[in-house]
């Protein structure tokens, strides 16, 4: 009776049972089920988020007024965001250009919302 569902195949998951909470990067070793991103998608978000961070940056530069001001305040948190999360693996010569440029962007952004 092999083939009619007895033996083979028959091991059933609960999956309410099986709930599982991963923190971090999941690798397979870690799970058997997890699924792989490829590289180039990564890449893809990084580019996309870059470029919509500087579209944010160059509208907040060109726009007068407050929403002017917004759009880089906004800039100005995600860099100050994304500079925290790589900050440990940052070389030191690469962190003071980073606080000036999060620093010159917070300026031009209270400038524009003051004289908004």
């Amino acid at each position: 009776m092999a083939g009619t569902g007895g033996q083979r195949g028959d091991r059933r998951a609960d999956v309410r049972a099986e709930r599982i909470v991963v923190v971090g990067r999941v690798k397979p070793s870690d799970y058997e089920h997890a699924v792989r991103m490829s590289p180039m998608h990564g890449r893809s978000l990084t580019i996309l988020g870059a470029l919509i961070v500087g579209a944010m940056f160059v509208a907040g530069l060109f726009i007068h007024g407050r929403v002017g001001g917004l759009l880089l305040l906004i800039t100005t948190v995600v860099l100050a965001l994304v500079t925290s999360a790589v900050w440990p693996q940052l070389p030191a010569r690469h962190r003071t250009p980073r606080l000036v440029i999060i620093a010159v962007v917070a300026v031009l952004a209270l400038v524009k919302l003051i004289a908004g």
